[in-house]
């Protein structure tokens, strides 16, 4: 089985997306190598496009080894931080690294950012809470009177 050109596993630099899970790209001479992991646990490691390796994990490390033109190579998949969702990838040949990246989900300016959004989204929940009740009170809702 191969991979159409045009989907996000073909992209030329490691990366994370909410709805595809991360992507890892590496070059071994002209032989690519993509190891992906979606989001709900399934990984699947490409070699120019075909499926070497492919199998569901839950834990916070596993391993793919896999053949590829008489060469044993291994991947590691390794959780490196839960609260930012960050997910390093190593590649291995003949137990040598050729390769290891490291992507989060969020990482230090999107976490400044999430947590600008966090305080501007309550100060503009409490401001609208508050004259919502207010509105509520003013008009009798409150109180068991009304004005009708």
């Amino acid at each position: 089985m191969t991979v159409k050109k045009d989907t996000p596993l073909e992209a030329g630099k490691s990366k994370w997306s909410a709805l595809r899970g991360y992507s890892f790209y590496f070059d071994d001479d002209d032989i690519e190598i993509v190891a992906h992991g979606s989001n709900f646990g399934k990984e699947t490691i490409l070699v120019n496009g075909e499926i070497v390796s492919e199998k569901r994990s839950y834990g916070v490390s596993s391993r793919h080894n896999f053949v590829y033109e008489g060469q044993s190579y291994e991947v590691i998949f390794t959780v490196t931080s839960l609260t930012k969702g960050a997910v390093e990838c190593m590649v291995l040949k003949a137990d040598k690294i050729i390769g290891r990246t490291n992507v989060g989900q969020l990482n230090n300016r999107t976490t400044s950012n999430v947590a600008v959004v966090i305080i501007i989204s309550t100060v503009i929940g409490a401001i609208v809470g508050y004259l919502l009740v207010k509105g509520f009170y003013e008009l009798g809702y409150l109180t068991g009177s009304s004005l009708s």
